[in-house]
Formats: structure tokens, C-alpha cells, sequence
């Protein structure tokens, strides 16, 4: 649980998926052992401590010790941290409140689909990773021409102190910057999710 021990999030919006998926993981066990959802939440909230979602546990802590809909949290979290799995977890509580519907399975189907997306993003890092190399050894090649030219005895002035060789520099260092913008609008759209009826 270091993860979630780490430091006090800087507001309840600040959803971090890795901790989200820890918070659900310590729930799901109490909610199946029949452990209320505020009972739940206190358990989960002494795990969690000042982690990252800190602010987030000690809201939910505040509405189940008032009385309030812990929904209503899950909801307004959900929208200030732009998470659809938050989203999902507000639903399924809203619905557990109204109609007493058990909250386990939807908050452990919650926490494999955060896991699910940090071992895509971590594999998608693997694979993209001798591409992002590569694009930044292309973009240094050009800085090595003065260092060659040092070795075979050719100083900067010698080598760009002409006109043509200014120019050649000054268009030298234009081509490896758009080379290297086009290089990561190349990665952008490669790691763009494709939706259905896309193009190839």
C-alpha cells in the first residue's frame, strides 16, 4: 500500500488510477463480508491514510458519518476527475442506496478494468519505447557535426563560418525540428485509440 502513502492529494478531483484501484480492492473484500458501504469505507479509509486519494476517502468518510449519500461524492468525483470508472462506481452506489442492490461485484468489476487499462498503458510504453528512442537520437544526429569535425581537426568557425556553411547549419537544425514534431505527431496517431469505423 505504499502507493496510497505516498502524499495528500491536492484535491478530491485528483483521481489517481493505480491508488482508485487499491481503494476499490480494500472495499470489495468488507462489502462481501457484509460490512456495510460506510463500514466499508472507514476500513478503507485507515489503509489509505493521507495517500493520493486522501481528500477523496475523508469526504466519503464525513457523508457516512452525517448521514449523507456517498453517491453524491462518488458523482461530484467523478466529474472533477474526468474518470469513467469513477463514474461507473457513482451509478452503482446511487443504485445500492435506492434499491439495496450489493456494491461488490460492481466495484470489482471497477478496479480489474483500472488494472486492465494500467497494463495496457504499461505494455504500450514497452512497445513504443525503442520508437521513442530512435526519435531522439535523430533529433541529436545533427548536434554530433561539430564534435566530427573537432576529430578531424575542423573547428565551428572552419566549419560554419562560410555562408554556405551557415546556411547549411541553419537548415540542418530546421529539418531535425520538423523532423522531430512530425516524429511525435507520427507517435500521437499510432497511440490514438481507434474507434469503430475508423479508416486504417
Amino acid at each position: 500500500m505504499a502507493r496510497l502513502r505516498r502524499g495528500r492529494s491536492a484535491g478530491v478531483g485528483a483521481v489517481d488510477d493505480a491508488a482508485f484501484a487499491e481503494l476499490l480492492e480494500l472495499m470489495v473484500p468488507a462489502l462481501r463480508a457484509g460490512a456495510t458501504e460506510a463500514a466499508a469505507v472507514e476500513m478503507a479509509a485507515g489503509a489509505v491514510g493521507h495517500g493520493p486519494l486522501g481528500a477523496l476517502v475523508d469526504e466519503l468518510g464525513r457523508a457516512a458519518r452525517g448521514g449523507g449519500s456517498l453517491a453524491t461524492v462518488w458523482a461530484r468525483t467523478a466529474v472533477t476527475g474526468r474518470s469513467s470508472e469513477v463514474g461507473f462506481v457513482a451509478r452503482a452506489w446511487s443504485l445500492s442506496e435506492e434499491a439495496g442492490v450489493p456494491l461488490s461485484v460492481a466495484l470489482g468489476v471497477a478496479s480489474r478494468s483500472l488494472r486492465a487499462r494500467q497494463a495496457a498503458a504499461s505494455a504500450l510504453s514497452a512497445a513504443t519505447a525503442g520508437a521513442r528512442a530512435s526519435m531522439v537520437l535523430l533529433a541529436l544526429l545533427p548536434a554530433s557535426g561539430p564534435v566530427i569535425g573537432l576529430l578531424f581537426g575542423l573547428g565551428p568557425s572552419e566549419l560554419y563560418g562560410t555562408t554556405a556553411g551557415s546556411l547549411c547549419a541553419t537548415v540542418g537544425v530546421v529539418l531535425a525540428g520538423a523532423g522531430w514534431l512530425w516524429s511525435r505527431a507520427i507517435m500521437r496517431r499510432a497511440l490514438r485509440p481507434s474507434t469503430v469505423g475508423d479508416g486504417p
